[in-house]
């Protein structure tokens, strides 16, 4: 590994005379260990602990490492999937993994002895198969990476169209969905930086009752007919029910969004986040920590609905997922679940 930092006058750099340990001993004490490979930083350690090395360094060939992965080969639309991902001994950590569904990022967790690869299949990209990417950084600094393509099912039934209103069909406009898009996307990635779920316990429903607009349904007025698949589902209730929180988590957001009305929305980890729309009260803040079925609100009638409703979205990475999955639930699309 080869690391050069060169001074204004370009005729001397970080390290220059120095041997490649010495040259990261002090790369260490300049910038810290993050800023070595995990080799570097373990071999520079045990020096500075006093311990002999019993290799060169660096070693003159690397060792061969890999890790094991079990992707699915398909997917239904809006369907959750969690990929296994397993190694020997302390060849990776949870933290060196990246994964890709296509160009979207997917969500990482730790499972106590390898991490799972979290994600779901989206509904807006056509028939098409999508490629799964997954990779990590070895302890030495190389990437390592593999693909595989995922083909998408179309769910067994669709659900059947909603004529609504023409003053809540003029809320689903374009700046109306980037404007909550630019709220919920640092939700999102937030979650995507914790690799240690926050939940412990399978997932409860936020409220009981029948559903009435199904995961995917697609709103119209008259002629019109544009794409608004629903990324959650509709639970209709009395104004002033209790929504509970469907699983321990943080909270990310609290706002008054034009179409998901009064939300609130929980970070768990590993990408996913529970939204909470159409409510009349919230009872949490941002940054508050909540367990699972504590009351974060109350069902109203704000934003795009006519008639109390709860609006609950379970998203993973961005994508929506169809939240029926996940009740009683701890981790659905697992290969053994």
């Amino acid at each position: 590994m080869h690391f050069e930092l060169w001074c204004p006058d370009g005729a001397t750099y970080l390290g220059q005379g120095l041997s490649a340990l010495d040259s990261h001993r002090l790369v260490a004490e300049l910038f810290g260990f993050d800023a070595l490979t995990r080799y570097a930083q373990r071999t520079v350690q045990r020096v500075n602990a006093g311990q002999s090395l019993s290799e060169q360094y660096p070693p003159a060939e690397l060792p061969e490492i890999g890790f094991r992965v079990e992707p699915p080969r398909r997917v239904i639309e809006g369907a959750v999937f969690a990929v296994p991902v397993t190694w020997e001994g302390d060849d990776f950590t949870p933290g060196d993994f990246f994964a890709y569904l296509g160009d979207q990022p997917l969500g990482v967790i730790d499972s106590g002895d390898g991490a799972w690869i979290l994600g779901a299949m989206p509904g807006d990209f056509g028939d098409q198969a999508l490629s799964l990417t997954i990779g990590a950084t070895d302890p030495f600094g190389q990437t390592l990476l593999g693909s595989q393509r995922i083909e998408k099912s179309a769910p067994s039934q669709r659900a059947v169209p909603l004529e609504v209103d023409p003053t809540l069909f003029a809320l689903y406009e374009p700046g109306n969905f980037q404007a909550e898009n630019e709220q919920l996307i640092p939700v999102v990635l937030e979650s995507l930086a914790r690799l240690e779920p926050l939940w412990q316990r399978p997932f409860d429903a936020p409220i009981d009752g029948d559903i009435g607009r199904p995961f995917g349904q697609r709103i119209f007025h008259g002629i019109l007919r544009p794409d608004h698949p629903l990324p959650g589902i509709g639970v209709p209730a009395a104004e002033g029910t209790p929504v509970l929180a469907t699983n321990s988590g943080l909270v990310g957001l609290v706002a008054d969004l034009p179409i998901r009305g009064r939300t609130v929305a929980l970070i768990h980890g590993g990408g996913l986040i529970s939204i909470y729309g159409h409510l009349s009260e919230v009872s949490v803040s941002v940054g508050e920590e909540v367990s699972v079925n504590q009351p974060i609100g109350r069902v109203g009638v704000t934003g795009a609905v006519s008639e109390p409703e709860l609006r609950w979205e379970m998203m993973l990475a961005g994508i929506p997922s169809d939240p029926l999955q996940w009740v009683g639930k701890f981790l659905p699309g697992r290969p053994d679940a």
